[in-house]
């Protein structure tokens, strides 16, 4: 909890583009992270069809 509080009051440091900056990077990179993910599930669903296909 004590590290949350150093961070938030990091955050707050910053000036206000700063604070938007890390925002905007911030939103971009979890969707990074959200976009891969997707892709990777649909990667092993398409992996895992194949697989069921060799086996019947």
């Amino acid at each position: 909890m004590d590290d949350l509080c150093k961070f938030l009051s990091f955050l707050n440091s910053f000036s206000g583009q700063g604070k938007r900056l890390f925002f905007i990077s911030f939103r971009s990179f979890s969707t990074n992270i959200q976009t891969m993910i997707h892709r990777f599930r649909e990667n092993i669903c398409a992996n895992l069809r194949e697989i069921q296909q060799c086996l019947l």
